[in-house]
């Protein structure tokens, strides 16, 4: 997990990042339960979010974000200039994964913020 948000208690130019071992051991501290345990759990919501992102094309964790699979469509190959005469190549047609925020999750952090 990744927090990147501007905030007088993290600078833009300070990024925190926790490991799967440390966002482990924070659920394991607070529900009691081993760390191997929710490590477990992590590996098993990663494996159902890849099947249902793969099959379903959406996956939602509740309260967190929705992952989305999206089509891009085709890029024709065209000139780069009309003065270099340089082709840039065709690109065809792929999928991509996209991650939104659910809002509630947008709105709590607006909220610590401030």
């Amino acid at each position: 997990i990744l927090f990147s948000h501007p905030s007088p208690l993290c600078p833009r130019d300070m990024i925190l990042e926790l490991s799967k071992s440390e966002i482990a051991a924070k659920i394991a501290a607070e529900h009691g339960m081993k760390k191997s345990e929710i490590s477990q759990i992590l590996d098993t919501l990663a494996k159902v979010g890849t099947e249902e992102v793969r099959n379903a094309g959406k996956f939602k964790v509740p309260g967190l974000v929705i992952l989305k699979q999206a089509a891009r469509k085709e890029k024709h190959a065209r000139l780069f200039s009309s003065d270099s005469g340089r082709w840039v190549p065709a690109q065809p047609r792929r999928m991509v994964t996209t991650a939104q925020l659910v809002s509630s999750f947008k709105k709590s952090i607006r909220l610590r913020s401030r």
